[in-house]
């Protein structure tokens, strides 16, 4: 009686995850792949650098400084005509400059078959 008592237990949990996965699969969604043209609004290349934090341990004296490394960093925003976009790898920012002009591929995402938003899957330099 307590494995037949298990087992359905097990199964209605594992009905329930599918259904749930199901919901999420059949509530989110993708259009077609599309080309939108952007244009590179600001684009930042900072060094890798060390910065120094200083802590007070008591009211007149400082602990001894802590450096931590800050790797190099890369930040392009992109304007588009659905908004901005923000892209963060050293290729894109070594091929564009601010006021270049790129090919954004999105998708366009639907959360139970209304419109959401979008999706961008990739850019190109021009």
């Amino acid at each position: 009686m307590g494995a037949i008592r298990s087992a359905l237990i097990v199964v209605a949990v594992g009905a329930a995850l599918a259904g749930g996965v199901w919901f999420l699969f059949k509530s989110v969604s993708y259009g077609p792949l599309e080309e939108r043209t952007g244009q590179v609004v600001r684009a930042e290349y900072v060094p890798a650098h060390d910065e120094e934090h200083w802590e007070l341990n008591d009211r007149y004296h400082r602990n001894p400084p802590r450096i931590e490394h800050v790797s190099a960093s890369w930040l392009i925003v992109i304007a588009w005509e659905e908004g901005s976009y923000e892209d963060r790898t050293r290729q894109l920012y070594e091929q564009v400059r601010v006021g270049s002009d790129v090919t954004l591929y999105v998708r366009q995402r639907f959360w139970r078959s209304k419109p959401s938003g979008w999706s961008v899957q990739t850019v190109s330099p021009r």
